[in-house]
């Protein structure tokens, strides 16, 4: 469904995918068209206990999943929705909901990594996009005087995350929501060697 404000609008003719995701196998498990009405409905024989399911569908170039669910969730699974938003590259900010800091142990070498995660919300009702293919979407400041950056675990390709003159920018799509950016660092005095690209 098309969302719209406080109203869906059925999507018909949409590319909608099943996927799998367990422990031994993962991927596409099949696909079709939604209706006139914008429904659709995938039949999975024989669940599998250990595994999670999900659909995903494109809309205006950008790729949308639901959320997973399981073998015990047949009646959640029955109402699926998989929502989709148009696209605009301005808008209220986007925002930090939520900021995680974790500083390791000391290597043998005394260095110390920090893990620095990054809740970032999109509170608008369109997914938000560059203005043009050089602008990131997002960004923000990292502390000062740090090096070794790294991309951490995030909810986005790693391509689509680089560093620039002190801070960290993300290039992909922000759907409404919350999404995760990861990166990781090690404090100047941790190490003589300074990452170059910031």
């Amino acid at each position: 469904m098309l969302v719209r404000g406080a109203d869906t609008v059925p999507v018909p003719g949409a590319w909608v995918v099943a996927h799998r995701v367990g422990p031994e196998r993962q991927g596409a498990i099949d696909s079709l068209r939604s209706d006139a009405r914008g429904r659709f409905r995938f039949t999975v024989p024989r669940p599998e206990s250990l595994t999670v399911y999900l659909v995903s569908s494109r809309y205006a170039g950008i790729g949308y999943f639901s959320e997973p669910f399981d073998h015990r969730s047949r009646a959640g699974a029955d109402a699926l929705t998989l929502a989709v938003f148009d696209t605009a590259s301005g808008g209220a900010p986007l925002t930090i909901a939520g900021r995680h800091v974790v500083v390791t142990r000391p290597d043998a070498s005394g260095l110390r990594r920090v893990l620095d995660v990054v809740d970032v919300r999109n509170d608008g009702a369109t997914t938000r996009v560059a203005a043009d293919s050089l602008a990131p979407v997002w960004r923000m400041r990292l502390p000062d005087d740090v090096n070794e950056l790294e991309v951490g675990q995030s909810e986005f390709a790693t391509s689509s995350i680089r560093f620039e003159n002190g801070a960290v920018l993300v290039a992909a799509p922000f759907p409404p929501g919350e999404k995760q950016v990861a990166v990781t660092y090690v404090p100047c005095g941790g190490s003589g060697r300074r990452n170059s690209s910031v």
